[in-house]
């Protein structure tokens, strides 16, 4: 009896952890728009860090665009 709740106890924490990764891992999510300066839209991006945010913006640059970011959750 004590091993199957110590089974089913590991089972509910793996479930817990895998089940919201946002809050297992530390996760952000932010949407880069690119555009240009009259409003045309060159690309949109869905970045998972602020580290992919930076890399996307300074992309958006190179593109000769303007970057804007949103975060999403």
């Amino acid at each position: 009896m004590k091993i199957k709740s110590m089974i089913l106890g590991a089972v509910a924490a793996i479930t817990l952890s895998l089940s919201s990764p946002s809050q297992a891992y530390g996760y952000d999510f932010w949407l880069v728009n690119c555009s240009k300066d009259n409003g045309t839209l060159i690309w949109i991006e869905m970045t998972y860090s602020t580290k992919a945010r930076n890399a996307s913006m300074s992309r958006c640059f190179a593109d000769g665009g303007s970057p804007s970011y949103e975060y999403v959750f």
